[in-house]
Parts: C-alpha cells; structure tokens; sequence
C-alpha cells in the first residue's frame, strides 16, 4: 500500500477543477502523527488529514458489530472499549464539535463506493481495519492511507469542493474483504 507522504507542493500538473466557477485549485492533504493537529482540516486549502497509526494494529483482528448506529458522546458500545477505536470516536466528535456521532462498521466484499466522489457531508471520518485503505485523490495524486490511519475528509457541506475519494479495488487480497468504519455528524 502507499503510505501517505507529506502534502505536494502545486507542480506543473493541473489540478483537478472543481469548487467555485470551476476554477482551478490545489489542494492538501496533511499527515499528522498526533490528534491535536487534525484541526489543521479548517484550514482553506486543506481538504484531507491522516493521522497515522490512529489505532493499534491489532485492532484489526476484533470481531464488530455491522450497520449503522448513533453514538451519543459518553455512550460506550462494548467493542469500542477495546483498543484506541473509542478515542478515535472522541477526537472525532470533538473535531467536529458535535455530541453525537453516526458510525457505520462495514466488512467489504465489494468495494462500497468504487468511484471517485465527495461526500455530501461536513466531515467524513474513516478508518480501515483490514484489507486496502481509501483512497484519496489529492491534486492530481492517488494517495492510499493504511490499515488503522484515520482520514478526516471535507464534504461539500463545509467547503465547496471536498475531498475526492473511493474505496480501493480489492482484487488479490488473501482475506477477500475490507473492514472499514466510517464517521459522521449526526443529528
């Protein structure tokens, strides 16, 4: 997989066209190595944050629940006790300033969203457990983030633009599936 590198200075490749009057723009993505730094997502040209190593690795191995649920800040489902998955919950909500947080655990055969899109969201949270990482399209670069990073994406509900994105081929992998969990406001 690719690791995701320190954001691309504007080169003489165009950047994608998007956002307002179509006109063209660079965006960023920011690798950070602590949550503090995730707020670095407000910030104009900013359109995506990984936190790298967000969750321990053998996270990836837990057994979860499947679908969708709501999770009022305090409320503590039995699996989200285990390993950092909780705090990554947390930081989450606290980034978004919300006290309610939409978690959906998925396990893939298929990827869920194969084409590249931006989520009609303010923020997208996500977080791969097992198999390939999202992967996000960043001035022009296909960037893939690794089991157990978190990615905090914009959606068009607090920029204009977003962050392009979809979930990776799964052709070759020895498991067959993809554990993902996503993160959302919720009201």
């Amino acid at each position: 997989m690719n690791t995701p590198e320190a954001s691309p200075e504007p080169g003489p490749q165009a950047p994608w066209r998007g956002g307002v009057d179509g006109q063209p723009h660079a965006d960023r993505l920011v690798v950070v190595d602590s949550p503090v730094e995730l707020a670095q997502i407000y910030d104009d040209d900013v359109v995506a944050v990984v936190w790298r190593g967000a969750l321990v690795a053998d996270l990836a191995t837990l057994p979860g629940p499947q679908g969708r649920f709501v999770l009022e800040v305090g409320d503590v489902p039995a699996v989200l006790t285990l390993g950092s998955l909780l705090a990554v919950v947390e930081v989450f909500a606290s980034l978004a300033d919300t006290g309610h947080v939409g978690v959906r655990w998925r396990t893939l055969l298929a990827p869920m969203c194969p084409r590249w899109h931006v989520d009609q969201v303010e923020l997208r949270g996500c977080v791969t457990l097992r198999g390939p990482g999202t992967e996000l399209q960043i001035d022009g670069a296909t960037i893939t983030t690794n089991v157990g990073d978190l990615v905090v994406m914009k959606g068009t509900r607090l920029h204009a633009r977003g962050c392009r994105h979809r979930s990776p081929a799964q052709e070759g992998d020895s498991d067959g599936d993809r554990v993902v969990v996503t993160f959302d406001c919720a009201s």
